[in-house]
């Protein structure tokens, strides 16, 4: 409902506008298969990150710390591949989104600290 014309804005207070999107099949399986991208990237990062933190790191650990300095900023730009670009702070955003790009980090974080805290790294 609205208010009519001529009306003071203050009988505007109790309006709702309730909206109902849909989108196409096509247009949510790519959503769904970035999604499923994101998390099984974030998976992997995660745990190669908890290998170099444990002592196994693989043979150039600069190497490893430039892989994970530069992922986060990957999915950043991933998200722009999901169709339609729905607005931020959509439920995609909120439920993959922001988790992933958080991990990213959380693991860059960690493989730096390990190869600050490693005598003799590279």
């Amino acid at each position: 409902t609205g208010v009519p014309p001529g009306q003071p804005p203050d009988r505007a207070q109790g309006s709702q506008v309730l909206m109902h999107v849909t989108r196409d099949d096509d247009v949510e399986a790519v959503t769904i298969l970035v999604a499923a991208m994101m998390v099984l990237s974030a998976v992997v990062v995660l745990g190669m990150s908890w290998l170099v933190m444990l002592g196994r790191r693989p043979n150039t650990t600069s190497g490893t710390l430039v892989l994970f300095a530069v992922f986060p900023f990957a999915l950043i730009l991933l998200r722009q591949v999901v169709p339609n670009a729905p607005p931020v702070g959509v439920d995609y955003d909120v439920y993959v989104y922001y988790w992933t790009v958080i991990a990213a980090f959380l693991s860059f974080v960690g493989c730096a600290v390990k190869w600050l805290t490693t005598p003799g790294a590279e």
